[in-house]
C-alpha cells in the first residue's frame, strides 16, 4: 500500500515517478524554447517594423525637403523676374538675393532675442522662487534685507 512493502520504498513506483518527473522537465524545456523562440521572432518583427518605418519616414522627409526647396527657388525667382520689369535683370537679381539674406537676418535676430528673453525669465522667475522659499524658511531675504512689507517705517 502506498508504494511501500515491509517498510522500504517501492522502486517500481519510485522509478515511475522519476521517469514522469524527467518527461515534466523535457516537456517543460521544449515549453522554453518555443516561449524563447517567440520571444526572438516577436523582437526581430518588432524591429523590422522599426526599420521600415525609418525608412518611410526618412523618404517622407527627403520628399518634402525636396518640395520646399523647389518652392523656395521658384519663389525667389519669380520674385527677380517681377523686379526685371523695373530694373534692369541684374539689379533685380542683386535686390531680391541682398533682400531675402536681410529677412533672414533678421528673423535669426528676432528668434535669437525672443529665446534670450524668454530665459531670462525663466531663470527671474526661478530666482524669485527661491528667494520666497529663503523668505519662508528663515524669515528674512537673502540679501539681508527684511521683506518691503516688514520694515519700519522711516
Amino acid at each position: 500500500m502506498g508504494g511501500r512493502s515491509n517498510g522500504k520504498p517501492d522502486d517500481k513506483g519510485l522509478s515511475e515517478t522519476l521517469d514522469h518527473a524527467i518527461d515534466d522537465l523535457v516537456e517543460m524545456g521544449e515549453y522554453a524554447k518555443v516561449l524563447l523562440a517567440v520571444r526572438r521572432d516577436r523582437a526581430a518583427l518588432r524591429m523590422r517594423r522599426f526599420k521600415a518605418k525609418v525608412a518611410i519616414g526618412s523618404t517622407a522627409a527627403i520628399a518634402g525637403g525636396a518640395v520646399m526647396v523647389t518652392a523656395g527657388v521658384l519663389t525667389v525667382i519669380g520674385i527677380a523676374r517681377g523686379l526685371s520689369l523695373v530694373l534692369p535683370q541684374w539689379l533685380a537679381e542683386l535686390v531680391t538675393g541682398v533682400g531675402l539674406l536681410a529677412v533672414a537676418v533678421a528673423a535669426v535676430m528676432l528668434a535669437l532675442r525672443s529665446a534670450e528673453r524668454r530665459d531670462l525669465e525663466k531663470k527671474r522667475d526661478d530666482y524669485e522662487r527661491r528667494h520666497d522659499e529663503h523668505r519662508a524658511r528663515f524669515g528674512h531675504h537673502v540679501s539681508g534685507e527684511a521683506p518691503a512689507s516688514s520694515r519700519e517705517p522711516r
